[in-house]
This record gives C-alpha cells, structure tokens and sequence, in this order.
C-alpha cells in the first residue's frame, strides 16, 4: 500500500471501521434478543399458570 495516495488510504480505513461497526452492531443485536428470549423462557417457566404449546398437547391427550 505503500504506492496508493493518501486519499485512497484514508477512504480504505475508514471503510474498513465503519463495517467493523457495522459488523459490531449486529452482533450487539443478536446478543440482545437471545438474552431477551432467555429470560422470557425463564418467567414463563416459573409461572404454573402459562401453558406452552407442549402442556396444551399433553392436556389434549389427557382428556
């Protein structure tokens, strides 16, 4: 890179940092929402009152 003008230099880098943010964002997102629906899962499980698609098989079979 030694050859390229300091233009092009300068416009790679900050290229190159905003997809870094970019890429960074999405994993902050990502992260966010799965810690989001754990902790959903968590209360829902706690609660005896909520039924899940699975306890409302099982009470079908049942009757």
């Amino acid at each position: 890179m030694k050859g390229l003008p300091e233009e092009i230099k300068t416009t790679y880098i900050l290229a190159v940092i905003i997809m870094m943010l970019f890429v960074g964002f999405i994993i902050f997102v990502v992260l966010m929402y799965n810690r989001k629906q754990s902790t959903s899962k968590k209360t829902s499980s706690k609660n005896p009152n909520i039924k899940t698609s699975s306890s409302r098989k099982n009470s079908k079979n049942k009757n």
